[in-house]
């Protein structure tokens, strides 16, 4: 069975390109469309990495991660911060953030880092540094109506 991902993002372009990606790289991927959303998916099922956006209505990112934190079951399940507005991101969080508009070469680093095929759910393991892109070649340009959505 492949690695299932949580995908939590307010932006339906975001969110659906990123499913795309994931699913085209053998992935089983789960979609929320903000925090509150996500704990309904989380009751019934439990990924092993988990993408969220910082901010989003209902329950934005910090208040997700921190409610994901108080469950037994999901407290070591890796989650990456997606964001493109890196002054809205807690230092307090610690965790591995991926800006707006995504590297793709990097994002995918940090999903097979997580999401090894013979990797148990939740391993709590250390993350690679998301390295700066050389180039605009692999970013991922989300795009609605021409202009870059964040």
């Amino acid at each position: 069975m492949s690695a299932s991902i949580l995908i939590v993002d307010d932006d339906p372009h975001i969110r659906g390109a990123l499913a795309d990606l994931l699913r085209d790289e053998g992935y089983r991927v789960l979609v929320a469309h903000h925090g509150r959303d996500a704990l309904r998916v989380l009751g019934q099922e439990r990924p092993q990495l988990i993408l969220v956006d910082v901010v989003m209505p209902v329950m934005d990112g910090p208040a997700f991660i921190a409610e994901v934190r108080t469950r037994v079951p999901l407290r070591n399940v890796p989650i990456v911060v997606m964001t493109g507005t890196v002054d809205r991101v807690p230092p307090r969080l610690g965790l591995p953030l991926v800006t707006k508009p995504i590297e793709i070469h990097s994002l995918l680093d940090l999903v097979r880092h997580h999401c090894a095929p013979d990797d148990a759910a939740g391993e709590d393991t250390a993350v690679p540094a998301a390295k700066a892109p050389d180039d605009d070649s692999g970013g991922f340009d989300c795009c609605a109506a021409g202009r870059p959505v964040s």
